[in-house]
């Protein structure tokens, strides 16, 4: 981070925290040197009072700035349980140079769900811990994935059918699966499950002609749509558990 040290007196030390934490292109010039409509850059002290937000969020995020300056980020929190994890982190625990990884979910100005992936990374000025800049984008919801799905499929699917067809493999067949949509070839398939090539072969076609599927795209859309399906289940078995 290249701020000029004209003093070292309180006042001025302030003054520049003040600008890195409102002039965040000085620490992440790149993300101000392309489009990203898809994304939201902010930065909050360690107050988490957000300090700032950049234009796009308007559009990804359903958020004003002008709304949300100096107010603290987790004012938009919903009640989902992701953002009880994100409470927790303690931003003191961050290490400089590392990239933490989290999610949450938040209200829009319109009042609508919207949930995030964040990526957070420590402030530092004169070695001190000064703030947080973060790059949020939006996650899709997963009826956007079923909408995939059935323009993919050319069929009409939802959650239970999905998982009906999913069910109908054997754990051998789906284990196969699992291995062939991570890019393993049939060859190191069998090396790994301790079966014929054959048998991969095999099981692969079985749960093709189960699920209706023709190529090896659709099989990785499918399974990604089995992976987001019960990730929702799992979050709305969370969201139970936290109302008994």
């Amino acid at each position: 981070m290249n701020i000029p040290d004209l003093s070292h007196s309180s006042d001025a030390r302030g003054t520049h925290v003040d600008f890195l934490l409102e002039s965040p292109q000085s620490i992440l010039p790149g993300f101000f040197a392309c489009r990203n409509s898809d994304m939201v850059l902010y930065t909050h002290d360690m107050g988490r009072n957000v300090t700032y937000m950049s234009d796009s969020a308007t559009s990804v995020c359903d958020l004003s700035f002008s709304l949300w300056k100096r107010r603290n980020f987790e004012l938009m929190f919903t009640d989902h349980p992701w953002n009880e994890y994100y409470r927790n982190l303690s931003d003191q625990d961050l290490v400089p140079n590392q990239i933490q990884l989290v999610r949450c979910e938040i209200f829009g100005d319109s009042g609508k769900r919207i949930q995030l992936e964040v990526r957070r990374q420590i402030i530092l000025f004169e070695g001190a811990l000064v703030g947080v800049i973060g790059i949020a984008r939006k996650l899709p919801s997963v009826l956007s994935y079923f909408r995939a799905a059935e323009s993919m499929l050319q069929t009409s699917l939802d959650g239970p059918s999905l998982m009906g067809l999913w069910n109908s493999l054997t754990q051998a067949e789906r284990d196969v699966v699992g291995l062939v949509v991570s890019g393993d070839m049939n060859k190191v398939i069998a090396r790994k499950l301790q079966i014929a090539e054959r048998t991969v072969e095999s099981r692969r076609s079985r749960a093709m002609k189960k699920l209706g599927l023709e190529s090896l795209p659709d099989l990785v859309r499918y399974h990604l749509l089995v992976q987001q399906w019960q990730q929702s289940q799992e979050v709305v078995t969370d969201n139970t558990s936290c109302l008994d």
